[in-house]
């Protein structure tokens, strides 16, 4: 980047101002951590994946080339040993629809493998290591060739996301320790999941699936996210949490099942976890006294209220529900102090209304959440009071219990 200074009233500004501004307009420091459970806690996690916050920061930097000289057009291919986090998607977006995605099209490119093999060194004759640390792949990406396969550009990687499963065969022969695998669904890769290759790993999300493999002592996992399906064993899930359960600081199990009640509960099996998602649908027992669980997850997760059950905030029959393991009194007697949604308020809010076609019960959720004290948040951890309040003073705000 090359960088002008600003000139006002015929002083020029300090460049120790000039990177202070940078950093707070456009750094967004969770996008490009490798580990952002451990550094930033659990509760942020969905951020992580948020593309928007980055997306803004562009735009803005955008703005601040009308201010400083920044080269303009698209990230040239010999820049890409030097990036930290690449995204690998199709292309979706409609030509000038506004900034272009950083994601790599390379479905659309042509030569690539051609292209990278004249990034060497042109000391040694040897190819640029990459410092590529972050690689996240669509779920919807076409077979993109195998030009990643080449020890230089993935041996930094840490954190892999949604990656195919040539790429995490290679990353697994290669010896790479990561710290975060997001999004494993196959029996071959999760038959990975043992040895040196989870030696370091703190955060860990898979399909489990009955009769594949589970992973195997990974020491350092803090944080396990298990999608469960009407064909997956709670046997298989008490059998895991077993094994890793008393290290976990946070268990989110999404996914509909066909009612389990699990021995031992997951107290017992979990007792250090202070954040859980649990499906609707696994009997809630209650939080046995001192267990450090301070915050439910809730998955979007709603019923058809057939039972024309009265609401006992409103008195009034809802005809969507926004399905919770227990009662607000439940949680809170629990010593629950917030209760989370995995959703924006507004993708929960439209949903309730126009996208179900009925009214939902989230207005009288957040009142009695209030009521006891617990907090009411979504996953960019704001507050339903402070989003209604948001909703109010740009004129949107729809009524509805």
């Amino acid at each position: 980047m090359s960088l002008s200074v600003v000139s006002y009233s015929g002083r020029r500004l300090p460049a120790e101002l000039c990177d202070i501004i940078l950093e707070e307009a456009i750094c967004i420091p969770k996008f490009f951590d490798v580990d952002p459970m451990e550094t930033y806690g659990p509760w942020k996690h969905l951020q992580y994946f948020d593309r928007g916050a980055y997306w803004a920061s562009e735009r803005l930097r955008n703005n601040l080339r009308r201010v400083f000289d920044v080269t303009h057009g698209d990230v040239p291919i010999d820049a890409l040993p030097f990036a930290l986090r690449i995204y690998v998607s199709e292309c979706g977006c409609p030509a000038n629809s506004g900034p272009k995605r950083l994601a790599m099209r390379l479905s659309h490119r042509r030569n690539y493998d051609t292209t990278f093999k004249t990034l060497y060194s042109a000391e040694r004759g040897v190819p640029v290591p990459w410092k590529l640390r972050i690689i996240e792949f669509s779920p919807f990406v076409a077979e993109i060739g195998k030009f990643l396969l080449e020890r230089h550009r993935v041996y930094n990687i840490q954190s892999v996301i949604g990656a195919p499963d040539y790429l995490m065969a290679y990353i697994y022969s290669l010896g790479i320790q990561p710290t975060v695998i997001w999004r494993l669904a196959y029996r071959g890769l999760i038959s990975m999941l043992t040895g040196t290759f989870v030696s370091q790993l703190t955060t860990l999300k898979f399909s489990l699936n009955a009769g594949h493999p589970l992973p195997t002592n990974p020491p350092a996992l803090r944080y396990l996210h298990v999608v469960l399906s009407i064909f997956s064993d709670a046997r298989d899930l008490v059998s895991l949490l077993k094994g890793i359960g008393k290290q976990l600081r946070a268990l989110y199990c999404a996914g509909e099942t066909q009612g389990w009640q699990l021995s031992p509960t997951i107290w017992e099996l979990c007792p250090s976890i202070e954040i859980l998602q649990m499906s609707p649908s696994v009997r809630w027992e209650s939080i046995p006294r001192g267990h450090p669980i301070h915050t439910l997850q809730i998955g979007s997760e709603f019923n058809g209220n057939g039972s024309k059950r009265r609401c006992p905030e409103c008195g009034l029959v809802h005809r969507v529900l926004l399905n919770l393991n227990a009662s607000i009194e439940e949680c809170a007697a629990s010593g629950i102090r917030t209760l989370a949604c995995y959703s924006p308020w507004t993708s929960l809010h439209v949903s309730m209304i126009t996208g179900m076609g009925a009214n939902g019960n989230l207005v009288c959720l957040a009142s009695q959440a209030r009521r006891h004290g617990i907090s009411f948040v979504d996953c960019n951890w704001l507050s339903f009071d402070e989003y209604a309040v948001s909703q109010l003073e740009i004129g949107q705000w729809r009524s509805y219990i």
